[in-house]
């Protein structure tokens, strides 16, 4: 079954409703759904990785996070997203590397590219 784009939105608005109101097995089984049909979305891997963050399934947000980036490698709020996980999971070095790309980003940067850059040079003390 292939999804039109506006149904693939109208379910993952769905999706991050239940995840912003904390239903996070509900929003994972959707945003599980479709990645399973869109699996060339990188939101979907996003927004799995951030369920499994809040979850405290560090090593398996990571790898969300690195698909996402993977199929989208300028998603700059993955990106910094696995940088926070990788912080809070004790491994300063490669937070601080995951954010290193993002030190010479062309200004002005997006939102996500300078939350990275403050991060960096708050870790890098």
């Amino acid at each position: 079954m292939k999804l039109t784009e506006l149904e693939s939105w109208s379910i993952a608005r769905l999706g991050y409703l239940y995840y912003s109101r904390e239903h996070f097995t509900e929003a994972e089984a959707i945003f599980a759904g479709l990645a399973t049909l869109c699996p060339h979305d990188h939101y979907c891997w996003h927004v799995l990785g951030l369920i499994a963050r809040r979850q405290k399934s560090h090593i398996q947000s990571v790898q969300y996070f690195q698909h996402a980036l993977k199929l989208a490698p300028d998603a700059y709020a993955s990106r910094v997203a696995m940088a926070e996980t990788l912080f809070e999971a004790g491994q300063i070095r490669e937070a601080r590397e995951a954010l290193a790309t993002l030190q010479n980003h062309p200004q002005p940067a997006p939102e996500a590219v300078r939350r990275g850059q403050v991060l960096w040079a708050r870790w890098s003390k």
